[in-house]
């Protein structure tokens, strides 16, 4: 069911609604790889600063095991939107999977 809800937050096009459903998401302790592979996916295509710090969110609660960790460092630095904000979110879990 979580594989489902992840794809239908990667389809939407509010960003607002996409960042509360994805804080919802974050609730869970996802450990489904594909799971994890879609908000991979959907990472850099966010438009908002907001909706990928969401997908962080979720990642920092994940079960690392399940996660491509070299993959998402590479997407994370890749395609990050900048923000006025010096740490964030976004840097904690870099931090988190690069230690």
């Amino acid at each position: 069911e979580l594989r489902s809800v992840a794809t239908r937050i990667a389809l939407m096009a509010d960003a607002d609604a996409q960042v509360r459903a994805l804080n919802t998401l974050a609730g869970q302790y996802l450990s489904d790889r594909e799971s994890l592979d879609e908000l991979i996916r959907l990472f850099p295509n966010a438009r908002s600063v907001s909706v990928q710090r969401a997908i962080a969110g979720i990642f920092i609660r994940a079960d690392y095991k399940a996660i491509d960790r070299e993959e998402l460092v590479g997407v994370l630095r890749q395609h990050r939107l900048r923000s006025v904000d010096r740490d964030d979110i976004i840097d904690v879990l870099l931090r988190r999977l690069q230690a």
